[in-house]
């Protein structure tokens, strides 16, 4: 039996999993926050994990975290706080910039209250840009970014004043439709935002036809960071797109026991961000929180602190911020990347 703890004000106890959060006709009561569960058995539908106790109620898994874990899960992480950036940065909030993501949409956490969203669904063409992933990919990378302060709340993004800008160009977490990623990055683009964070890879149909959209004139002035290789993958001379093409910042993640001496040189060289694989935690489907790791999540640690610094130059009154100035600033904040004891700690930066 694994025990469990309620991380939530209010969680539906069910006489059976459901496939939609709608169907409310076996609930039979609740558990309360901090109320102990044994889980005995679990079960794996649409909706996510389903843990069923010893008297034979079911609850959905995202209103749990297992009670060893509890102390360090219940920590409010403030990313902003977390920057290594000077405050003079991070108390901008990423007001006045925009940030689009191109990803498996985005849920209406209560997290998101102050934020400006539109966005599009370019995977069934039409306005419903909501996150209905099983791993609410785009819920996550957006939260790590752009997530408020709300009630319960587990986090806070970086750059909580930042608009947002939501291209949906996958159904779950696996985007590989070439043609859907490509049209959602053309209107992107007209849109006109500060940075685009692409949190996945994919291989083009027609790379020259990709290229060409990244070096037109509408697309000159935007800051594009990618989600680059995760672990020992880093490692990998094969780099796959976005995160090729020489306009995309491209972001790793790596593990300390998957550096060893003198394996720093063997990064892959268009990877330029190293960020340590260890837990994220940020915003889920009906405003829950959870925790993942991987480089989605560590190119959004890298969107919010470049959002943080062009809010900052357009404050003094920069009007043409070229890519090359934030990152100049971000350099300039960070450390090198020289051995493996510095990917112990989470949250932080390191430069190749």
């Amino acid at each position: 039996m694994t025990q469990l703890k309620v991380i939530v004000n209010k969680l539906n106890k069910r006489t059976s999993p459901v496939t939609d959060f709608a169907n409310k006709s076996n609930i039979v009561g609740v558990v309360n926050e901090g109320f102990t569960f044994e889980s005995v058995k679990q079960l794996k539908n649409n909706l996510g994990i389903w843990h069923q106790c010893k008297d034979g109620y079911w609850a959905w898994g995202k209103g749990f975290c297992d009670h060893k874990f509890l102390d360090s899960k219940n920590q409010i992480i403030d990313y902003n706080i977390l920057s290594l950036l000077p405050q003079e940065f991070k108390k901008t909030n990423g007001q006045g910039i925009t940030v689009g993501i191109l990803d498996t949409g985005l849920f209406r956490h209560e997290a998101f209250a102050n934020c400006k969203i539109i966005g599009k669904n370019f995977v069934d063409d039409n306005d419903d840009f909501v996150d209905r992933s099983l791993e609410s990919h785009g819920t996550f990378v957006s939260g790590i970014i752009a997530a408020g302060m709300c009630d319960n709340n587990k986090m806070k993004g970086i750059a909580s004043n930042v608009s947002l800008i939501i291209g949906k160009i996958s159904a779950d977490s696996t985007i590989s439709d070439s043609d859907t990623i490509l049209k959602g990055l053309v209107w992107l683009i007209k849109q006109q935002p500060d940075i685009i964070n692409c949190s996945f890879d994919f291989s083009p149909l027609n790379k020259a036809v990709f290229d060409e959209i990244l070096t037109s004139d509408n697309a000159k002035n935007i800051i594009w960071v990618a989600a680059g290789q995760d672990g020992t993958g880093t490692f990998n001379s094969t780099t796959y797109y976005p995160a090729l093409n020489e306009n995309f910042i491209a972001v790793g993640a790596l593990k300390k026991e998957d550096l060893g001496l003198d394996e720093v040189n063997r990064i892959n060289s268009h990877i330029k961000y190293i960020v340590p694989q260890l837990s994220f935690k940020s915003t889920d489907k009906f405003d829950f929180y959870s925790d993942a790791i991987g480089s989605s999540f560590a190119s959004a640690l890298v969107t919010g602190n470049l959002a943080l610094i062009k809010s900052r130059l357009k404050q003094n009154g920069s009007n043409n911020v070229e890519s090359s100035d934030c990152i100049k600033i971000l350099d300039s904040n960070i450390e090198k990347l020289i051995s493996a004891d510095q990917l112990q700690n989470p949250f932080l930066i390191f430069k190749r």
